[in-house]
């Protein structure tokens, strides 16, 4: 329950939630004792939500506590820094992948591993990522590390739900080329401006604010492209640095300046694919 409750306050704050609602462990539940759009329901191991009311988001302790007839999508986690704790569901409201999309996401899997490996975002990161996205109701999102291309689809598949525009950038040219290709094949080109280039370039010519900023380039360099970025973000963005988990040697010198600096008000890590670590601006 300890890290259920960190999550929960850190779902909170990250979701803009009025209040979190928990249900009782006892019958089934259509929804939270008056719950609402802009609630987070917690549904605690022993209850079962078998309706989410429209606006409201749910995380599940136990994810087949979340029934499958539920109009919502669900995305598995699994807490960190916990090792084998439950794995449990965010569960928003929202329409499913496109087949159109997920082929794309399939080719991409399939042509890494005809080629030497490129560490495209594992499916389990993307489906949270896409969540995330869905259930902050995003509408402007960043990307810095466009590889091949799967993490902007997961991407541009729920901000194409929510009316939202995602710009991407990616120095390979060769991978830009590819990117763009499976986001056109997807039907997502008209959600995805991928730009071409280095990141530090292209931030400065950048206009607007963002809200959801997925930091995705060299490991070695996040520190810096985090500091970057940040000038460029909405308050209370969420910032997200998947390979937290399998490549947190590489990181460090990210995670300290993560946990340290003034300018983010809280952090936390899923264990979602390689690790998402999560962090939101003050």
């Amino acid at each position: 329950m300890t890290h259920d409750r960190h999550w929960l306050g850190f779902l909170e704050k990250a979701l803009g939630a009025r209040r979190v609602v928990a249900l009782e462990p006892s019958a089934p539940c259509a929804a939270g004792p008056g719950a609402a759009a802009g609630d987070l329901l917690f549904v605690p191991a022993g209850a079962r939500l078998e309706r989410l009311p429209p606006g409201a988001v749910a995380w599940a302790a136990v994810a087949d506590d979340i029934d499958d007839g539920c109009a919502c999508w669900r995305a598995p986690f699994r807490l960190r820094p916990a090792p084998g704790t439950a794995t449990g569901a965010l569960a928003v409201h929202g329409p499913p992948v496109a087949e159109q999309v997920a082929a794309q996401i399939a080719a991409i899997a399939s042509d890494d591993r005809a080629r030497a490996p490129g560490d495209p975002l594992p499916d389990e990161a993307g489906r949270a990522l896409r969540a995330l996205a869905l259930a902050r109701r995003s509408r402007r999102a960043l990307e810095l590390g466009t590889g091949d291309g799967a993490g902007s689809l997961w991407l541009a598949s729920a901000l194409d739900a929510t009316g939202g525009h995602l710009v991407t950038i990616e120095r390979d040219s060769a991978r830009w080329t590819r990117a763009r290709a499976h986001a056109r094949r997807a039907g997502l080109e008209h959600v995805l401006d991928a730009r071409l280039g280095e990141a530090e370039r292209l931030l400065s010519r950048l206009e607007g604010r963002y809200d959801l900023v997925v930091l995705d380039a060299e490991r070695e360099r996040r520190a810096e492209h985090l500091l970057a970025v940040m000038p460029r973000c909405r308050r209370g963005a969420l910032i997200v640095s998947p390979g937290a988990v399998a490549h947190a040697a590489a990181l460090a010198r990210y995670q300290a300046l993560v946990r340290t600096h003034v300018g983010l008000a809280a952090e936390h890590t899923i264990a979602a694919g390689h690790g998402l670590g999560l962090a939101l601006l003050a």
